[in-house]
């Protein structure tokens, strides 16, 4: 078999990895006053964000609250930040020389991210 896709994690591979992802969330949480602790946040590491978002608001939105409305309002908050957070990223050192020669070699690539 012939390898033809290489697929690339984005935080920590092809940009430095500094925290911005975990501080995002959990600021988005504390924003609607849902307290999440680093431990929680990274046992959903590499899982959809916005399925951990549900799970955390299932599980600790005041009786009453709007669940969707709440889930919505603090993946939108999260995805601002984080956007934010990565305006001016530069990728790691060698990276770009490193993709270059896969594409060169006729690799296809993806990137992916949690």
């Amino acid at each position: 078999m012939t390898l033809k896709l290489i697929v690339l994690d984005i935080g920590g591979t092809l940009i430095g990895d500094h925290g911005e992802v975990p501080d995002a969330m959990l600021g988005a949480f504390a924003r609607r006053g849902i307290t999440v602790s680093s431990q929680e946040f990274s046992e959903w590491r590499g899982a959809s964000k916005r399925g951990m978002v549900k799970h955390f608001v299932d599980l600790r939105a005041k009786p009453g609250a709007d669940r969707a409305t709440l889930t919505e309002a603090i993946y939108a908050d999260f995805s601002a930040q984080v956007n934010k957070a990565y305006e001016d990223v530069e990728p790691l050192p060698g990276i770009v020389e490193a993709i270059e020669r896969m594409r060169g070699d006729k690799y296809l690539l993806a990137s992916t991210t949690g």
